[in-house]
């Protein structure tokens, strides 16, 4: 499945930013972090995998982590595959 994950800002705004320890994160359904941030593509377009459809939490993997997604950090589905 291919989906645009929300701005930092956006999440920012609907859920709030944590900062502990000097960390950054944002604390929706799953947890985003800075490093998941700083991964994504400008157009913040990338590939999940999912069973069943959109589930609550997907899988991200790109070439240094496998990352959860979930369903509330993505901004819209381009394509269902």
């Amino acid at each position: 499945m291919t989906v645009q994950i929300k701005t930092w800002d956006e999440m920012k705004e609907e859920f709030g930013e944590i900062n502990e320890d000097g960390e950054r994160f944002i604390d929706c359904d799953g947890t985003f972090l800075t490093d998941m941030e700083e991964e994504l593509p400008k157009d913040r377009i990338i590939e999940i995998t999912c069973k069943n459809g959109l589930e609550y939490f997907t899988s991200w993997t790109n070439s240094l982590h496998q990352w959860s997604i979930s369903k509330d950090m993505i901004k819209r589905v381009i394509n269902e595959n």
